[in-house]
């Protein structure tokens, strides 16, 4: 029997692809932040290292996707929501601390799209994960294994 992480091929290749677009955009986001060495305070250096933790993250999801692990789901899940507080924290510290958010309306728009994108994702993957159905114990039923 194959091994299945998803019921449809669809969101598996969906899956896939979103993992891979995560390692590599959070990848250069890492490469850069160590190439133009922009560790000033301390909000720069925990950036940093959210950054460098959700791509490492990713490299693990799109590894573990690719080989169908059992826990893929999980980690992929794990992703979405680490890249979510991620999100939510920046949009926090813009909000109370820098005061520039909301100068623009299309912020709230962007802000509101990316949620909705984030936790679409996070329903279709747990909505359409395979969950393997263990028919052995009702054969087992009526007969006598001591």
């Amino acid at each position: 029997m194959q091994k299945k992480v998803f019921k449809y091929k669809f969101v598996y290749w969906l899956a896939i692809l979103l993992s891979v677009i995560f390692m590599i955009s959070f990848g250069i986001a890492s490469f850069s932040r160590i190439i133009t060495n922009s560790f000033n305070d301390l909000n720069d250096i925990l950036f940093s290292i959210t950054t460098f933790s959700i791509f490492i993250l990713s490299i693990i999801s799109s590894v573990s996707l690719i080989l169908k692990n059992k826990s893929s789901v999980i980690i992929l899940s794990s992703l979405l929501v680490s890249i979510t507080i991620t999100l939510s924290l920046g949009i926090l510290i813009s909000f109370f601390i820098f005061k520039d958010f909301g100068i623009n309306k299309s912020d709230y728009i962007i802000a509101f799209c990316m949620y909705l994108l984030l936790f679409g994702l996070l329903y279709i993957i747990q909505r359409f994960k395979y969950k393997d159905q263990n028919y052995e114990s009702i054969e087992l039923i009526g007969t006598q294994n001591d």
